[in-house]
């Protein structure tokens, strides 16, 4: 399934979207930032609160967008395993009944087949 190693199209729908949701916030987190020379200009002083909101937004934007890639790895591997596990629990499914099958038919005296 798509991990964190995943792009583009081997993403899901859900995923490309907060990708681009968290692109759109980290574009402006940095207009942000460049705007505080503007404001540096016309308000002395706000240049630099507005270099740290703007660095703030833009940090909120790569945690955010690393936390939702870390949550999908988390479902992918948990996925993963409950494949896995269903697997195993069809193959023991078949093999019991493929004992069953045998010990049935098996004359009565004769050892019957046993799980290993």
């Amino acid at each position: 399934m798509a991990g964190i190693e995943a792009v583009g199209e081997g993403r899901s729908a859900s995923q490309q979207q907060r990708d681009k949701t968290y692109d759109a916030i980290g574009k402006v987190g940095k207009a942000v930032g460049l705007a505080s020379g503007v404001a540096d200009v016309l308000y002395p002083g706000s240049g630099s609160v507005m270099r740290g909101v703007g660095g703030a937004i833009t940090g909120a934007a790569t945690v955010g967008r690393g936390l939702g890639n870390v949550i999908d790895d988390a479902y992918d591997r948990d996925d993963q395993n409950r494949h896995e596990q269903t697997q195993r629990d069809i193959a023991r499914m078949k093999d019991q009944a493929a004992r069953d099958k045998i010990n049935k038919n098996t004359p009565r005296g004769h050892s019957k087949i046993t799980e290993d």
